[in-house]
C-alpha cells in the first residue's frame, strides 16, 4: 500500500511539474500596442501661454487656493502647434500610454526647473536624450515642496503626440 501512494504522490508531482512548465513556456497574449493622439479635436480650446507662462503663474501664486485657481485656468486646454520643445529625460510607461518626461532647466522659476510630461502612445519612435515637441491636453500643473527643500513643478499633457 504504501509503494501505491509512493506512485500517486511520484504522479501528481510530476503533473504539477508539468502545469508549471507549461504555464512558464507558452505564449502571453500581447496587449495591443496603444496609438498616439492624432491631435487635438476641432473645437479644441488652446493657452496661449507658454510652458514657462504656466509655471510662473502656478508657481507664484501665494495661496494654495490661489495656485489651485491658476491651474484650473489651463487644465482642459490644449497645445497649440507646433508644440512644446525640450529634451527627454526619460522615458517610462504610464497607466494608459508612455510618458516621455521632458525636463527643462529654467533658472528664472522658483525650483529652477520645470518637467513637461506627455503621456503619448506606445508608437513615439523616441529615445532618451532627443529634443522633441509635443502637444497635447493640459491635464495637471502643479508646483509642490518636494524632498529636501526642492520645487517640483510639472506639467502632464494627456492625449499628446509628438509633433514631427
Amino acid at each position: 500500500m504504501a509503494s501505491g501512494t509512493k506512485v500517486v504522490a511520484l504522479i501528481v508531482i510530476g503533473l504539477l511539474g508539468a502545469g508549471v512548465v507549461y504555464e512558464i513556456t507558452r505564449e502571453k497574449p500581447q496587449a495591443a500596442p496603444r496609438a498616439s493622439a492624432s491631435g487635438p479635436p476641432a473645437d479644441a480650446e488652446y493657452t496661449d501661454d507658454s510652458p514657462l507662462g504656466v509655471m510662473a503663474s502656478v508657481g507664484g501664486a501665494k495661496t494654495p487656493g490661489r495656485a489651485s485657481a491658476a491651474a484650473d485656468a489651463f487644465i482642459g486646454k490644449w497645445v497649440p502647434a507646433p508644440g512644446w520643445e525640450g529634451p527627454i529625460d526619460d522615458i517610462t510607461p504610464a497607466s494608459h500610454g508612455v510618458a516621455l518626461r521632458l525636463l527643462i532647466q529654467e533658472p528664472r522659476i522658483i525650483g529652477g526647473s520645470y518637467w513637461i510630461i506627455a503621456v503619448v502612445g506606445d508608437d513615439h519612435g523616441c529615445k532618451k536624450g532627443d529634443t522633441v515637441r509635443v502637444q497635447g491636453r493640459i491635464a495637471e500643473v502643479t508646483s509642490k515642496a518636494g524632498p529636501a527643500l526642492t520645487i517640483l513643478n510639472r506639467i502632464v499633457l494627456e492625449d499628446a503626440h509628438v509633433v514631427r
